[in-house]
């Protein structure tokens, strides 16, 4: 591999590619051959579920001061 890990290894998303070469008993040389690995990454992010905020005004204001947790995502 180019990337210079095991072949059993995870392969990134992109282009990895495998050069296999092999020489005979003999000393003789194959031309090396190149495989190219291309992982793509489709899926699409999910976020967690929310819920609506309902809240009441501060007292003597015209808003609120609420916190708010960004939800999950995976």
């Amino acid at each position: 591999r180019d990337d210079n890990l095991p072949l059993d290894a995870e392969y990134p998303v992109g282009t990895t590619n495998i050069t296999w070469t092999v020489t005979d008993d003999n000393g003789n040389e194959a031309q090396p051959v190149i495989q190219t690995v291309t992982v793509t990454d489709d899926q699409a992010p999910v976020i967690a579920a929310v819920e609506a905020i309902n809240t009441t005004a501060d007292a003597d204001t015209c808003g609120a001061m609420i916190e708010i947790v960004p939800p999950a995502a995976t």
